[in-house]
């Protein structure tokens, strides 16, 4: 699985996670205050600026939320995967390559309830409604999380069926209510 659909997706999901958006967490990278400065501290690189403190903001949140046990979620992969995707987020940045996200489809998607904004994902083929029907009557959710499955520990944690799973535990969130989905890793 191509590690762009993988960043591609942080970087939806921490984008629409924001403060002025959902709600889910602190950050707000995108707003008109944040964008102006942004554009001046960073000139060339500043949407890429953005989508990093975002993607950061989001991993944050993830970590506050899902229990004391192995587990990955979106923003947390592993060591070996996170420091991939950090240095394509990188390169991309220093290239100005462009991120394969849909900008409009984000700004037209407004606060939509998890649900709608998983059957978006779905559609943009980031998850299949098989493993969204699997999550939704399968997952053990918790107050703050949402636990969508196991992973073996020795399983390739970039497959397309884990990105789906994940992206699927987005349904259980709201406006204002986040609940953080992961797969627990199991030795």
């Amino acid at each position: 699985m191509s590690l762009d659909l993988w960043l591609t997706a942080q970087a939806i999901i921490a984008r629409i996670g924001e403060k002025s958006r959902m709600g889910w967490w602190e950050t707000d990278t995108y707003g008109k205050a944040s964008s102006l400065v942004l554009s001046r501290l960073f000139p060339r690189t500043g949407p890429w600026a953005a989508i990093q403190l975002s993607i950061s903001g989001a991993a944050a949140e993830h970590r506050r939320r899902i229990p004391s046990i192995p587990a990955i979620t979106l923003f947390d992969l592993g060591e070996a995967m996170n420091r991939k995707l950090s240095d394509l987020l990188l390169q991309k940045k220093h290239t100005q390559a462009k991120l394969d996200a849909p900008d409009a489809w984000i700004d037209e998607l407004g606060n939509p309830s998890g649900e709608e904004l998983v059957a978006q994902l779905t559609q943009l083929e980031f998850t299949t409604p098989h493993l969204v029907e699997r999550v939704r009557r399968t997952a053990a959710r918790a107050n703050r999380s949402v636990c969508v499955g196991d992973l073996p520990h020795e399983a390739d944690w970039t497959g397309a069926e884990i990105l789906g799973l994940l992206i699927a535990g987005y349904q259980f969130s709201a406006p204002g209510e986040f609940v953080a989905p992961y797969l627990r890793v199991v030795l």
